[in-house]
């Protein structure tokens, strides 16, 4: 099993896996030392021979085949005798002692929980004032055989139930369910007693009920909730409309408000019908000009104005005809008041504005096809509509433009719109260089220097020479210009020919160059492999190097360290890290190349820990804490 081994030193508590000793083990001295401890406890303790104990604590386990000595045994306070799992053996004389003193020294109640207690008589020694037996359960006792219950003598019950019930005087009877009643039955006395009914009254066929005060077949004073049945045997009861309460306006009445009507269809029978009803049928027998919608509101039907109706006058409020079933609008029944949002050009073919018909104005009018004249809206005044220019509306011109074709301009910005041909606009844009003719314009050229043609501006053949370079031309490196040829200056170690310009050797990016020293001021990047010829000593002055820059971490390439040549062809023994085994080794037996990628230790070198680190869980580590030394054993 890995983990740390203790070594052991002078004064230091060692971990053994067995102790094995010839002799005796004794503690320093005497009652000084203890075996094992609360936290860490031995398993088994096997003694051949007498163990001798000032004290024994035994916590759990089980004592075979023992004799317990003839001494007193005392359970502790608090603890338990537990013999659930064997038997506890006690004389009948100490069963009936236990039973007792149990009962007489137990200040609850006893409980028996779900067992039964059978005896062959009960009997309760308490006095009068407490009940000497307690019954919790609602179910009935199929045989209780008592002389007096509640008091009273049951041994002979003739009041209540049995074949002839006798008379029964009771200040109130509840009964929650139905109560048949047969024979006659009479309820209070009829001149004096009111009979009050928060339920419903039902008869079945042929049942008669007799209320009044006089034989006179018909119910006298009746103040019942309800009657239900057809009433055909019910006779001296009217419907009496006008004894009830005025509290309904017609500002408060609302669709699910009851009426009484009389159904006509069914020989006049009395039938309910809500208010909703009343007024949809209503308003589904108005016709004519105006509809009257579900909710009581009114519009114009659909092709109900015409021209007669129309009326500039004031409203005389002669407007709408009511007939018997229909609402119709009169002759210059509809005034201007009346009129709202826009009025469809159908609606209003037949009619005239200031002597012209509005129909025909409007066709007199109408936008000639892709001229860019268009109708816009009524202008409020007239019979007439505003006119646009409407350039988008207009036949495109299907082709380019040519001299002659003509614009619409706005002369001088002052209102005054004029045509003018497309040349004058060429004539206009032509400046210094430039010319036109015929609308196109074209760039001037001496013919010398310059040259134009379909190709465009170019330079001519020969038309640049020395007199056109100016002194300033020849920069850095440049020489010439102000009337003489331009040439490029050569300096140290280069060399200005015919077709090139060189230096004494290649220095393309994948040529060899040879200098002979190199300073460089700032940063040296090297990017192969360096060769350092006779180099006794190498000093270097940074704290820290660094090695394998070239690898990443966990690719399995981060092996490196250092060769010191002991063979030949740059071969030799190697210290370095093992990425692998995560830590340093040595390479000893086994020479490593100067160009090898992986070290394989044949040993490693042990690294000292003050503290537990699995980054350090390697054989031969050593971790040193609390003044014991430990080994790491994998």
């Amino acid at each position: 099993m890995a983990e740390w081994k203790k070594v052991i030193v002078s004064g230091s508590s060692p971990s053994l896996n067995t102790i094995n000793a010839s002799g005796n083990i004794l503690p320093v001295s005497d009652d000084a030392s203890d075996l094992g401890s609360s936290a860490k406890k031995f398993k088994d303790l096997y003694i051949d021979g007498t163990g001798n104990f000032d004290a024994v604590n035994i916590d759990g386990g089980t004592i075979d085949g023992a004799t317990i000595a003839t001494s007193d045994i005392t359970v502790g306070a608090g603890k338990t005798l537990n013999v659930a799992a064997g038997t506890l053996t006690t004389s009948g004389t100490q069963n009936k002692t236990i039973l007792q003193s149990g009962i007489a020294n137990n200040d609850a109640d006893v409980d028996f929980q779900g067992f039964e207690v059978r005896a062959q008589t009960f009997e309760s020694d308490v006095t009068t004032g407490t009940a000497p037996l307690v019954v919790a359960s609602t179910t009935q006792v199929a045989n209780l055989n008592a002389s007096l219950l509640g008091g009273a003598d049951f041994a002979s019950p003739g009041t209540i139930g049995g074949t002839a019930p006798g008379v029964a005087s009771f200040t109130t009877l509840n009964a929650s369910a139905v109560t048949s009643l047969s024979g006659d039955v009479n309820l209070g006395n009829a001149l004096a007693d009111d009979i009050n009914l928060a339920g419903h009254i039902t008869g079945s066929a042929g049942a008669n009920v007799s209320m009044s005060l006089a034989s006179t077949g018909s119910f006298g004073q009746l103040h019942a909730t309800k009657l239900f049945g057809n009433g055909a045997g019910i006779t001296g009861i009217a419907f009496q409309i006008d004894g009830l309460s005025n509290d309904l306006d017609a500002s408060t009445l609302v669709d699910a408000d009851l009426l009484v009507a009389a159904d006509v269809g069914s020989a006049n029978e009395e039938k309910k019908i809500t208010f909703g009803n009343v007024k949809s049928a209503i308003v589904d027998s108005i016709s004519g000009d105006v509809n009257v919608d579900s909710n009581g509101a009114s519009v114009i039907a659909a092709d109900a104005v015409h021209g007669t109706m129309l009326n500039t006058d004031a409203a005389d409020g002669s407007s709408i005809e009511l007939s018997s079933d229909s609402l119709s609008i009169k002759a210059l029944g509809v005034t201007n008041a009346m009129l709202a949002g826009s009025i469809a050009i159908t609606k209003l073919a037949a009619s005239t504005i200031s002597g012209v018909s509005l129909g025909n104005n409007l066709n007199s009018l109408s936008a000639a096809a892709n001229g860019g004249i268009s109708l816009t809206s009524y202008n409020g005044s007239a019979a007439v509509s505003n006119l646009a220019l409407d350039i988008d509306g207009m036949t495109d011109i299907g082709g380019n433009l040519a001299s002659g074709d003509l614009l619409i301009v706005d002369d001088g910005a002052s209102g005054a719109n004029r045509k003018t041909q497309i040349d004058r606009l060429a004539t206009l844009f032509a400046g210094d260089g430039l010319s036109d003719s015929s609308a196109v314009m074209s760039v001037e050229a001496d013919g010398s220097t310059l040259a134009v043609g379909s190709g465009g501006v170019k330079v001519a053949g020969g038309g640049i020479t020395g007199t056109e370079l100016n002194s300033s031309v020849a920069g850095a490196g440049l020489a010439g210009g102000g009337g003489s040829a331009l040439a490029v200056g050569a300096g140290t170690g280069v060399t200005v020919n015919a077709n090139d310009v060189a230096i004494g050797q290649d220095v393309a990016t994948n040529a060899n160059v040879q200098f002979a020293n190199i300073t460089a001021t700032g940063n040296l990047v090297v990017e192969g492999n360096t060769t350092n010829a006779q180099v006794a000593n190498l000093l270097v002055e940074d704290r820290f190097a660094l090695f394998n820059s070239g690898s990443a971490s966990g690719d399995g390439s981060g092996d490196g360290g250092m060769i010191i040549q002991t063979e030949a062809n740059f071969s030799g023994v190697a210290f370095g890290w093992d990425q692998s085994a995560g830590r340093f080794g040595t390479q000893v037996d086994t020479k490593l190349a100067q160009d090898a990628v992986a070290i394989a230790p044949d040993a490693y070198v042990a690294s000292v820990v003050t503290a537990d680190d699995a980054t350090y869980h390697k054989n031969g580590n050593i971790k040193v804490e609390g003044g014991e030394i430990y080994l790491y054993v994998e």
